[in-house]
């Protein structure tokens, strides 16, 4: 049968793959497999959507089923079975409700999605400010329980991880060291009693997934700050943080980023709390309540001193 032969062909894949397969023989149906690379599902009554991302099809539905590594599907209009590779037996799927809208992954009038997410900071630092309390608090319980806890991130990631550094060190007089996640295999000393914490945007970065396979493999807990719901880093992790920065295009991260770091600043003022330093907690409490007006009048005000500065510098 095609599905027999489908599945014959997956074991002989060798590396990362996301797959879909479609055939003149069952007009009907899209076989598709994944590991280690994203792929996503998209349902709805009368139609079935296949995707590395949501954003390929937020403007038909926003119920999404992922795919596991080890897993295929077969997906018809408005059905989705999902098994296991090597049993052919089939799989529970739970179907994820994503928090996006099809006008957030649209430009809404800015001639480019750098610009619009740049503008759409005050709203990131609100929706990083109403993340859950009891998830910022469980991801600092953690870090006070475990003997040694590691930052990872890739590119920007990693610098908001150098940045939270600091706001562990000044906030919970607490040394986290942070490791490029391409390195980390190689630097990192992992075993039960250590916590590592992953930054990702995407949640599907090869090197941060990596990362947390190899923790995982030791012994280590394991956790995520992350931009986006179904997404196979928060699935791996034992606790996971969805910062809610909605849909971000543009290659440059802007506002994720910024998510991120409120979401890390506020773990590092909870694990303050913990460590005896409340006053400077409850300030840096205050302070974010006050940050989205700024960034905004900042965004109303100096905009065109900004872009006259660009300019100014831009051969540079």
């Amino acid at each position: 049968s095609l599905e027999r032969a489908f599945v014959k062909a997956l074991g002989r894949l060798e590396g990362s793959y996301a797959v879909a397969m479609v055939s003149l023989h069952e007009p009907d149906r899209i076989y598709c497999a994944r590991f280690e690379s994203p792929l996503l599902i998209g349902t709805r009554a009368d139609a079935t959507y296949l995707g590395s991302d949501v954003n390929a099809f937020l403007g038909f539905t926003r119920s999404v089923i992922a795919l596991e590594d080890g897993q295929y599907a077969i997906l018809l209009p408005g059905q989705v079975c999902v098994k296991d590779i090597a049993t052919r037996q089939i799989q529970p799927k739970t179907v994820l409700d994503v928090d996006w809208n099809v006008e957030s992954a649209q430009k809404g009038g800015h001639p480019h999605f750098m610009i619009k997410e740049i503008h759409e900071q005050p709203q990131t630092v609100i929706r990083a400010g109403e993340v859950d309390t009891a998830a910022i608090d469980g991801l600092a319980d953690m870090m006070a329980r475990y003997r040694r806890t590691y930052l990872v991130g890739v590119g920007t990631t990693y610098y908001v991880a150098q940045m939270a550094q600091y706001y562990f060190s000044s906030l919970a007089r607490t040394f986290i060291p942070v490791i490029s996640s391409d390195e980390f295999r190689s630097l990192a000393q992992v075993d039960a009693d250590t916590l590592v914490i992953a930054i990702s945007q995407s949640g599907e970065t090869y090197d941060t997934l990596d990362a947390i396979r190899f923790a995982k493999e030791r012994g280590a807990r394991t956790a995520a700050v992350c931009n986006t719901m179904g997404a196979s880093l928060p699935r791996l992790v034992d606790h996971a943080i969805i910062q809610g920065s909605g849909p971000e295009i543009c290659v440059v991260s802007t506002k994720a980023a910024l998510g991120q770091i409120v979401v890390l600043l506020r773990v590092a003022a909870a694990l303050g709390r913990l460590s005896g330093a409340a006053d400077q907690a409850e300030t840096v409490t205050r302070d974010l309540r006050a940050l989205p007006d700024a960034i905004q009048q900042l965004l109303d005000e100096r905009t065109g001193d900004i872009a006259a500065l660009a300019k100014r510098h831009c051969h540079i």
